[in-house]
């Protein structure tokens, strides 16, 4: 087709301009520049299409068109402290919301009111309360007064001491007596001063809390109680309701067939019976002066001390100590053992 016509239009590129209706050969070089191919590009999201020379640019338009939703009016509605404007909107709009004036309620954390005053009686304010949101301040100093119907006064001090039926007072001396255990300084005050009370070393009586004593004997005597830690010198008959139990004073009776036996503090009495050595160890002789401790063997076996802290019968207290204390081979089958604060003496023996 474009051969043919291309072909038409050669034969008219000759014509003459000057006849009515006929193309110009610079017409038909217009014509053929455009009917070459075009290059299509996509540029852009808006505005028209272009056309240069052999580029055609048609911008990717988005939203563009109608859509498939079916709304065709939207409405707002809203709590009485707003006003809505604006709708509903049924093609194109803006929903505008402005407060309209009243109070948000109390449930909605607001007070119920418009303004201060009204605010303060919902919030539950009572009148004399209210009022002092409402004072005006003053350049001196104020006590506050809440009159009998519910009014606020502020008064000055001297106003103050009047409305309480206080005065200024005419003491001129004020002094200061005490219980003896006390002792007072800076008395009497006549002008100003500190009364000073302190401790004066006088026992506190026992029917007053205290015990009567500035020591320990004797806060225990008027207490009526028996030394726990002191040294005590007792006079004078003393009945016990019970055993009187002392590590010195215990005697208490050991049956043993070992051969290794220790000897308690309260142990008196040891009466063994076995047919091979015996080791005994005996108390601390320095710690238990004068105390005693009887052993026998009923068994053939000799007994032993622990250490050589015994004085034998023959020995002066002075002389040199052994481990021996029974041998029922030489017919020694008990004996009595005295501390003399630094070793057991033999005192008696025998079979």
């Amino acid at each position: 087709d474009w051969t043919t016509f291309n072909n038409k239009q050669s034969a008219l590129s000759n014509a003459s301009s000057s006849v009515s209706g006929i193309l110009t050969s610079t017409d038909w070089t217009t014509f053929n520049n455009k009917q070459n191919a075009l290059t299509l590009t996509t540029t852009g999201t808006s505005g028209a299409a272009t056309l240069v020379n052999s580029v055609l640019n048609i911008p990717q338009y988005s939203g563009g068109g109608g859509g498939s939703g079916t709304v065709t009016s939207v409405a707002l509605s809203a709590p009485s402290i707003f006003n809505v404007s604006g709708s509903p909107v049924t093609t194109s709009g803006t929903l505008a919301l402005t407060y309209s004036g009243n109070a948000l309620p109390l449930a909605n954390g607001g007070t119920g009111a418009t303004d201060a005053a009204n605010a303060r009686i919902t919030l539950g304010g009572t009148t004399s309360g209210i009022s002092l949101f409402t004072l005006t301040n003053s350049v001196s100093d104020k006590f506050i007064k809440v009159n009998s119907n519910n009014t606020i006064t502020l008064l000055n001090a001297t106003d103050t001491r009047t409305a309480i039926g206080a005065g200024t007072g005419s003491v001129t001396s004020v002094g200061m007596t005490v219980p003896s255990f006390l002792s007072v300084s800076g008395s009497p005050v006549t002008s100003s001063g500190t009364l000073a009370v302190s401790l004066s070393g006088v026992p506190l009586p026992v029917l007053n809390g205290g015990t009567g004593g500035a020591n320990e004997a004797d806060a225990r005597n008027n207490l009526g109680a028996a030394c726990k830690s002191c040294t005590e010198t007792l006079t004078g008959e003393k009945t016990f309701e019970s055993r009187l139990k002392t590590t010195a004073l215990e005697r208490v009776l050991v049956n043993s067939t070992g051969t290794s036996i220790t000897l308690g503090t309260g142990v008196t009495w040891l009466n063994i019976h076995q047919d091979n050595t015996v080791t005994v160890t005996l108390p601390n002789a320095a710690s238990y002066p004068g105390r005693e401790i009887f052993i026998k063997n009923s068994g053939s076996g000799i007994v032993l001390s622990a250490s050589s802290n015994i004085i034998g019968m023959a020995v002066s207290f002075s002389g040199s100590t052994q481990f021996a204390i029974l041998n029922p081979g030489g017919n020694i089958r008990f004996a009595t053992l005295v501390s003399d604060g630094t070793n057991w003496i033999i005192m008696q023996r025998g079979n």
